[in-house]
C-alpha cells in the first residue's frame, strides 16, 4: 500500500458505536444474552442494510436514515418487542438527548494514539454538530487534526465535496489520504469520488472487489504495515 499522510476516519460505526451498555441492559430483561462479538456484526449488518435503502431513497438525510439502521441493528440482534415502538419511544428520544452512538472500547484511544505517531488523523462524519462533544466525551478530540461535521459544513456523504473540504483543511491532497468508514455507498464510494483510496469496515467479512475490506477496526495496522 502507497505511504499515506492522512487517515480520516468515519465516526458512528467505525470509531464510536450504539449504547452497547443500554442494549445490553434491555435485552437482559427480555431474558435474552447480548455479547459483544455479535453486535459489531449486528451493526455492519446495519450498516449494509443502509446500502439498499439508499438504493430506494438516493436523497435520503442521514437524519432519515438514522431509524431505518436501527431497525436492522435490533432485528439482527434477535431483539423480540415490539422493534419499531421500541425505536421511536426509546432510542430516538435518547439519541436526540444525549446521541445514541456513545460506546466506545477501551482499545480504540491507544490505537489513534498509536497512528497519531505516524500520519495526521482527522474525522469526517455525517452528523447532527455533535462530533465534538462526542469525541471530548473519550478524550479523543485532541487526536484529530480535523473534525468535519456534516451538520457544519452543511454538506454530507457521499457528497466528495465533504471530503474535498477535509483535505483543504489539513493541508493533504486525496491522493495521499486514507479513508475508513462502515457504510459502503456513503463511506466508500464518497471518499473513491473525491479521489481517496477507501477500506470498508466490515465484521461480517464481506469482500468487495471495489476496495479492501478490515473485519476489526484494530486490522487497520496490519493492512498499513
Amino acid at each position: 500500500m502507497q505511504q499515506y499522510e492522512t487517515i480520516f476516519f468515519d465516526l458512528g460505526g467505525t470509531l464510536i458505536y450504539p449504547d452497547f451498555a443500554f442494549l445490553k441492559a434491555r435485552f437482559s430483561t427480555l431474558g435474552l444474552q447480548l455479547e459483544e462479538e455479535h453486535f459489531f456484526y449486528a451493526v455492519s449488518k446495519a450498516s449494509q442494510s443502509i446500502d439498499g435503502y439508499l438504493t430506494q431513497n438516493p436523497h435520503s438525510t442521514d437524519s432519515d436514515r438514522v431509524p431505518v439502521y436501527l431497525k436492522s441493528l435490533l432485528q439482527e440482534l434477535g431483539f423480540t418487542g415490539g422493534v419499531d415502538s421500541f425505536i421511536e419511544h426509546i432510542i430516538l428520544p435518547r439519541h436526540y438527548e444525549t446521541n445514541f452512538w456513545n460506546y466506545c472500547p477501551d482499545t480504540i484511544k491507544p490505537f489513534l494514539e498509536k497512528l497519531s505517531n505516524s500520519y495526521k488523523l482527522g474525522i469526517i462524519s455525517n452528523s447532527d454538530g455533535r462530533v465534538t462533544e462526542i469525541l471530548k466525551s473519550f478524550a479523543l478530540e485532541q487526536l484529530f487534526d480535523t473534525i468535519i461535521d456534516s451538520h457544519i459544513v452543511k454538506c454530507e456523504k457521499p457528497n466528495p465535496k465533504i471530503f474535498h473540504i477535509a483535505c483543504e483543511k489539513i493541508e493533504t491532497p486525496p491522493e495521499k489520504c486514507l479513508y475508513i468508514g462502515d457504510i459502503f455507498s456513503i463511506d466508500i464510494l464518497g471518499a473513491q469520488g473525491a479521489g481517496m483510496e477507501a477500506i470498508l469496515l466490515d465484521a461480517t467479512g464481506k469482500q468487495r472487489e471495489e476496495c479492501k475490506t478490515i473485519e476489526s477496526i484494530f486490522d487497520l495496522q496490519l493492512v498499513l504495515n
